[in-house]
């Protein structure tokens, strides 16, 4: 039985931001062994490359591929897997592996199966957030240092984007992004946010800025 739960909650900031609240609740048993599987749909040039999912059994259940003109997708993942915005290639699963060439991805209240392949990428939760930007968030604000009671940020512009700089144990280091919204004018922001709170991720992520 399922111990554990993700609820995921989209949210777009303007037409450049392609964002999501990615780990409102998570919770697998492991957690230091669940991560998220990536798939570089990018790489798929023709129909003849595709990426299958599989049921429990072993039976076919359906394929991210290309059709025709068509950016590869399969639309029954759409608001049952971690991320799905294939029109910026970005399919994403909460994941775990089963064995060397072989991952468990959640799909809605369930799980499928996907065999490694060229393209696919599994992550740990801190390489995943590393590797993408987040905005500030009122109920989780950016501060001065890593620690509840450190003041926090001011910022005059809520759209401000950060680059993930580091990871310490609950908190993250985070810059001001200069190229992607603009900084405030004549500041080099820094400071330090929270991505995890009592087990549970609670960082929004965006995947271009």
């Amino acid at each position: 039985m399922r111990k554990w739960w993700l609820l995921v909650l989209v949210l777009l900031f303007g037409s450049c931001h392609r964002g999501i609240r990615t780990f409102e609740q998570i919770h697998r048993e492991p957690l230091l062994t669940a991560g998220v599987l990536v798939i570089h749909t990018e790489l798929i040039e023709s129909s003849k490359h595709v990426i299958d999912l599989f049921n429990s059994d072993f039976t076919l259940f359906g394929q991210i591929s290309r059709q025709g003109t068509q950016l590869p997708r399969f639309d029954l993942l759409r608001h049952n897997i971690l991320a799905y915005y294939p029109e910026y290639h970005v399919i994403h699963f909460l994941a775990r592996p089963k064995s060397d060439s072989l991952y468990v991805v959640d799909f809605g209240s369930g799980e499928k199966l996907v065999r490694k392949n060229q393209l696919t990428e599994f992550l740990g939760f801190d390489d995943y957030i590393l590797r993408y930007y987040s905005m500030p968030q009122t109920e989780n604000p950016i501060r001065t240092q890593p620690f509840d009671q450190a003041p926090t940020l001011q910022l005059p512009n809520i759209t401000t984007a950060f680059r993930h700089i580091r990871i310490t144990g609950d908190w993250l280091e985070v810059t001001c992004i200069d190229s992607c919204n603009g900084c405030p004018e004549g500041t080099s922001l820094k400071g330090w946010v929270r991505w995890r709170r009592n087990d549970d991720i609670i960082l929004n992520l965006y995947y271009d800025c």
